[in-house]
């Protein structure tokens, strides 16, 4: 924690990280179809996420509280392997072709896909803090006093 500049800046390592999304799509990944309604289940790993959380401090009643400004997650995904169900209108052959796909060629889809899913997670980050603008840094953080 830099004081000074009210910045967070921490590491969190998975061995794997395992995801899973309903989805919607109409679009490619390097060139590969993506249709329809479905469910995905990503698997990565290993994973290494670096946070940087920049806030500031608003007083409330003469109490202390952290606002989360900015949130940066830079994340290292080695690989990663996919499952996909239901798209192409359950087309079980287009589904299996895709799975097959993806994942001989995991590495690439798993650099390709690494800038998005820092923007997800940054996103989710700054929605957990904002539940936590109404505790007080004090509860928060009791031994940074």
């Amino acid at each position: 924690y830099d004081r000074e500049t009210m910045t967070y800046r921490f590491r969190i390592e998975f061995e794997t990280l395992a995801m899973f999304a309903d989805i919607g799509i109409n679009g490619h990944v390097l060139n590969i179809s993506l249709v329809g309604q479905g469910s995905s289940r990503p698997t990565f790993g290993p994973v290494i996420a670096v946070f940087e959380i920049k806030g500031e401090m608003r007083k409330s009643k003469g109490i202390d509280y952290y606002n989360a400004k900015n949130v940066k997650i830079n994340l290292d995904l080695t690989d990663g392997t996919y499952l996909f169900e239901g798209l192409f209108d359950n087309n079980e052959v287009l589904v299996r072709m895709t799975n097959e796909v993806f994942n001989a060629n995991s590495v690439m889809v798993t650099k390709v896909l690494t800038p998005t899913l820092e923007k997800f997670a940054e996103v989710g980050v700054k929605k957990f803090l904002k539940t936590l603008t109404k505790i007080s840094y004090k509860k928060l953080f009791p031994l940074s006093q």
